[in-house]
């Protein structure tokens, strides 16, 4: 990963060991795959966690097709596909191996339990405390069950000291004076988790309202948190208020969302709901095997939900159905001829980068430089510093910067 602020660290945007671990990957899969090879492997990692959701669910429930209903959920979610629109993303990697490991602790297969365990938990600040209550969820599972709990015990106390250590410990001193951990972004809680915590517990009314209105005090971003509530409970959601328990596992994942400072996170575009599609599934489909109906009206249910959510995907698909639609809109509608058709020369661009040798230094715009990485020098525009080429397309905007100033950078390196 690389930025623009010449002071900031990888370390700084996310505390994560994941890219540390997978990145050497890319040594074997580039003769095939070159500078696509993490996408493939976050691809594997997506289709694998669809693989857990059947396998647990078939396991626990014995019944097929509600094993087949979970699969097919976790692939028609909306969140799903919005999340494919972005590059290869720590969250939703990590987010894949959640029914992976809910599947192999369901088996006892404790020792891969454990390894699956430790690879999301260091993979991101915010992966400790979902686990927390991920156990919680399991122990309502395995109660009277001695075998699981002492395994659950030991996964309990070591997410609650990682979590602690992580923001009382680690972050601070990843931490230097141009550049503080800024992803804490929970303003109307306070300035640190423990600031929230306490925000929370003392003013439950408050926090409780902060989940459902628009705290951002912009009026475009009215009923986001609306639209993100809707899109879910129609997707199967709903059913879980039968079964609370099922509910664990989704409430830190939703405080998050809600209460942070930028409202694209309350809302169900990009990867900002990859957490729930990867769990609901199965979620929904152990509440559901647990209804007491017979098996041919459980089976109906879960026709209704599948069909239902595949309506919300297909209407949701169109940005003038949602709330924040000027996200995403090119590359998640996969059924559109749009999909299969680059906004761009791809040709001539390509050709344009064949030009620049592999051992020059680069300096390029966010969507150019995947296709220029794995050079010993690659900055992100507008760092330029010793890059001996510059290459940017010129209609498209930097992140941190309104189209004026950026126009006006780029304009300054043209005339230089």
């Amino acid at each position: 990963m690389y930025f623009w602020q010449t002071s900031r660290t990888f370390f700084q945007d996310h505390f994560s060991f994941t890219l540390i671990f997978l990145s050497p990957l890319y040594w074997i899969l580039s003769p095939v795959l070159g500078t696509y090879s993490l996408l493939f492997l976050q691809t594997l990692f997506i289709s694998w966690g669809g693989w857990a959701s059947y396998q647990v669910v078939k396991y626990k429930t014995s019944q097929n097709f509600t094993a087949i209903f979970a699969l097919l959920l976790y692939f028609l979610l909306y969140g799903r596909w919005a999340s494919l629109v972005m590059d290869v993303n720590i969250e939703i990697i990590l987010s894949s191996l959640v029914p992976v490991f809910l599947y192999y602790f369901e088996k006892k297969r404790f020792v891969f339990s454990y390894l699956l365990f430790a690879f999301i938990l260091f993979g991101r600040e915010n992966m400790a405390i979902w686990f927390v209550f991920i156990v919680l969820f399991l122990f309502t599972l395995h109660s009277k069950q001695s075998d699981y709990k002492r395994h659950l015990f030991i996964l309990l106390a070591f997410s609650v000291v990682y979590f602690i250590l992580t923001f009382a410990l680690f972050i601070p001193l990843t931490q230097n004076p141009q550049e503080k951990y800024s992803l804490f972004n929970y303003g109307i809680l306070g300035k640190n988790p423990f600031e929230a915590s306490l925000f929370i517990l003392s003013h439950p009314w408050q926090s409780l309202k902060y989940l459902f209105i628009n705290h951002s005090g912009r009026a475009e971003y009215d009923f986001v948190k609306t639209e993100f509530y809707t899109v879910y409970l129609l997707s199967g959601m709903l059913v879980l208020l039968l079964r609370p328990k099922y509910l664990i596992p989704l409430v830190p994942v939703i405080l998050q969302k809600m209460y942070n400072d930028s409202p694209i996170r309350w809302s169900i575009e990009l990867y900002y709901s990859v957490e729930i599609v990867s769990v609901l599934p199965i979620l929904v489909a152990f509440c559901i095997s647990e209804i007491n109906v017979v098996q041919k009206r459980k089976n109906q249910i879960l026709w209704i939900i599948l069909l239902l959510s595949l309506m919300v995907t297909l209407y949701k698909f169109n940005p003038p159905n949602r709330r924040i639609g000027w996200y995403g809109i090119s590359k998640n509608k996969f059924f559109d001829a749009k999909f299969y058709r680059s906004e761009v020369d791809y040709k001539l661009w390509h050709k344009a980068l064949q030009q620049i040798p592999d051992s020059a230094k680069v300096s390029a715009s966010g969507n150019i430089a995947p296709h220029l990485a794995f050079r010993r020098y690659i900055y992100y525009f507008p760092r330029v510093e010793d890059a001996q080429y510059i290459v940017l397309q010129t209609n498209k905007k930097h992140y941190a910067f309104s189209k004026e100033k950026y126009d006006s950078i780029v304009n300054s390196y043209k005339k230089a």
